[in-house]
């Protein structure tokens, strides 16, 4: 453990510095608002976040010595499919804030690694590979990313739609703290990752919402959420001795098919009973409203909806993977700690959600809300007045197909 923690520390070491990334880069965004009369109809929003940060490689000694080394940082990326531009499109409602439209992908990728801090004659030595990441993304060849269309709604905050992917990915690794004639060694390699695309060869990210006549209908909502945090490879020693190392991170992965199959087994459907065989809504041989676009990939369709709140659809898939290992502390004592693998969900989910042709109240309405949370806390010492010795292999893993 030790000889592997000092190869780490002796890649990309550096003086004391503080480097903070903050930027927003946003993907080409096709807004259009056409023929809404009323109240705040056909409002629009299209506001991607980025918010990287990168605090690492940064070293503090005061009477005693300290070295810290970092390699990589905090990246954010949002990015449409290739040739394709964000489209948004609300047409042709009447009433009171029908067809209002949120589209908000945040990324705060944060990464804190790599940092040293040696005080009153202790020394402390840190070293991280990795850092925090967030990618947005389409597949290539998809259509545009994101596609949002609200038309012809009329009563009251129909066809209102929010689509906000949030990642924030947090990397808390390769940390040291030697204090009071004590030493310190961390190390670190991977970091917190978070990836949200669609299926390949699918649309992008597809929310329809067409004809809807009441009050709340057709309303959807499609919020995946993905918060990796990893913390491992940390290492604190008070007149004693501290060594920690962790390799793998956190990791969030939202989009695309299970391996080998064609299509994903999770796909909610609600059709009247003599469509559920004859295909897609809009496709050849259905019967619905002409001109209904077909989702093969990541789609959200809500249509012809009476009533009040037909049609309303939550998609929330929620990745939270925490690793938390490879810690050490000791005081007066000796603690050594190790950990490979860590926290990793997996959700391939495409999200194609159809509601269709629903009378009523509250038909129609669906809930797709996959929640993963695999939390890894595991080899970890701590040795007071002792000695303490933990390792770990794997970690905690979470998969939805």
């Amino acid at each position: 453990m030790n000889s592997w923690i000092r190869r780490t520390l002796q890649v990309g070491l550096v003086s004391a510095g503080f480097v903070l990334v903050a930027g927003a880069t946003a993907a080409q965004a096709s807004v259009h608002s056409i023929d809404n009369d009323g109240v705040l109809n056909g409002t629009q929003v299209v506001a991607p976040v980025q918010l990287p940060v990168n605090i690492c490689g940064n070293a503090v000694g005061i009477l005693g010595s300290a070295v810290a080394g970092c390699e990589g940082g905090a990246t954010a990326k949002l990015h449409s499919a290739a040739g394709g531009s964000g489209g948004v499109v609300s047409k042709d409602n009447d009433g009171v804030l029908n067809g209002t439209q949120i589209v908000a992908p945040i990324q705060a990728p944060v990464e804190i690694s790599g940092n040293a801090v040696g005080a009153v004659l202790g020394s402390a030595v840190a070293g991280s590979n990795g850092g925090a990441t967030a990618t947005k993304s389409a597949p290539a060849g998809g259509s545009s990313m994101p596609g949002v269309h609200s038309i012809d709604n009329d009563g009251v905050l129909n066809g209102t739609q929010i689509v906000a992917p949030i990642q924030v990915p947090i990397d808390a690794c390769g940390n040291a703290v030697g204090a009071v004639l004590g030493n310190a060694e961390a190390g670190c390699i991977g970091g917190a990752t978070a990836k949200l695309h669609s299926a390949p060869g699918g649309s992008g990210g597809g929310v329809v919402s067409k004809g809807n006549d009441g009050v709340l209908n057709g309303t959807q909502v499609v919020v995946p959420v993905q918060i990796p945090i990893n913390v491992c490879g940390n290492a604190v020693g008070v007149l004693g001795d501290a060594v920690a190392g962790c390799k793998g991170g956190a990791t969030a992965t939202h989009g695309g098919h299970k391996p080998g199959t064609s299509t994903d087994s999770g796909d909610e459907h609600q059709l009247p009973v003599d469509t559920k065989n004859a295909g897609w809504p809009g496709n050849p041989g259905t019967p619905g409203t002409p001109g209904l676009p077909d989702l093969p990939g990541t789609g959200i369709l809500s249509a012809g909806n009476d009533g009040v709140l037909n049609g309303t659809q939550v998609v929330a898939p929620i990745q939270v993977p925490i690793d938390a290992c490879g810690n050490a502390v000791a005081l007066l004592g000796s603690a050594e700690a190790g950990c490979e693998g860590g926290a990793t969900a997996k959700n391939t989910f495409s999200g194609k959600v159809v509601s269709w042709d629903n009378d009523g109240i509250g038909n129609g309405t669906q809930v797709v809300a996959p929640v993963q949370i695999p939390v890894d806390v595991s080899g970890n010492a701590v040795g007071i007045l002792g000695s303490a010795l933990a390792g770990s292999h794997g970690g905690s893993t979470a998969q939805l197909w």
